[in-house]
């Protein structure tokens, strides 16, 4: 029985860690625009005050 629901286990992790690393580079995706916006902004605000 051990062995039935540790075969039955080991695939649904797998598959479960796939659809997160999907979900996670999406996640990281957005995290890395955002930054990214962030970072042209403060820019944008420290050239308009050095005028």
């Amino acid at each position: 029985m051990d062995t039935l629901i540790r075969g039955a286990v080991a695939p649904a992790g797998f598959f479960a860690c796939v659809e997160l690393q999907s979900i996670n580079s999406f996640v990281s995706f957005v995290v890395g625009v955002a930054t990214i916006i962030f970072l042209g902004l403060s820019i944008y605000k420290l050239i308009k005050e050095l005028k």
